[in-house]
């Protein structure tokens, strides 16, 4: 018998997980809505509500985001400076690298728990990290062409930066010493190339936003890695939850 109260708390979470996405990046283009609305209908639907249904629901999202990702990478990239396009490829490999080290991360997390029915939650948390980039290429595309009405952003900006980053590292802890031993090199692993990538995403971010004669430069730098650092917070946050689940 299919846990039906655990299957509405999954569409809850991915429900609730699409939005806070979207709040934390750009206003939600048509594309981004016609994903969101389909995968919505598709988890409601009466025939969908096995936990195989529910887990193809998300699959199929996680397609649609993939192809979403590659068009907005290829808009973007025709948006930059021929002279910034490599900053792009070389934050988009480093971005794979960290994808492919979360995507360990979520199996061994989801090794600790008990039961199929959280296969839809595990495919949601695969289907998040594609959702998101795509997200971000959307909302660097939309910084390159209203570069010249950036608006300014909070001071604070910069200090909830750093504070988030301690976040990551303190989530990472915390998953490490609630993971079996044999996985707790994989959080490591998982942070370090998240590290890396965010390292190479500055050159991207320095294309995105304005140029350093500009006053609101460095603010729109701040703004764009502390939305990403937040973003791997929540991601943790999310994943920590999961371990153990029964």
């Amino acid at each position: 018998m299919v846990n039906r109260v655990l299957l509405c708390g999954l569409l809850a979470l991915a429900l609730c997980l699409t939005c806070a996405a979207r709040a934390a990046d750009a206003p939600a283009s048509g594309a981004v809505v016609d994903i969101d609305q389909t995968l919505t209908r598709c988890l409601a639907d009466p025939e969908k509500q096995s936990t195989g249904g529910q887990d193809e629901c998300i699959v199929d999202a996680t397609h649609a985001w993939d192809v979403s990702l590659n068009a907005t990478y290829q808009s973007l990239r025709d948006a930059l400076p021929e002279t910034a396009r490599p900053a792009l490829l070389a934050a988009q490999r480093a971005w794979l690298a960290s994808r492919d080290a979360d995507l360990k991360l979520i199996a061994g997390v989801y090794a600790t728990v008990q039961g199929t029915m959280y296969a839809p939650a595990n495919a949601n948390d695969v289907m998040l990290l594609t959702q998101h980039r795509a997200q971000t290429l959307v909302r660097y595309r939309d910084e390159v062409s209203s570069a010249a009405s950036e608006g300014s952003r909070p001071a604070s900006v910069k200090a909830a930066g750093h504070a988030q980053t301690a976040e990551v590292d303190r989530w990472g802890r915390r998953m490490a010493r609630r993971l079996p031993s044999a996985s707790r090199g994989i959080v490591r692993t998982s942070n370090e190339k998240w590290r890396d990538f965010t390292s190479a995403e500055k050159g991207l971010i320095a294309a995105v936003c304005p140029s350093d004669a500009n006053p609101n430069a460095q603010a729109c730098r701040n703004a764009q890695a502390a939305r990403e650092t937040a973003a791997r917070v929540q991601w943790l946050k999310g994943l920590d939850g999961m371990i153990g689940a029964n």
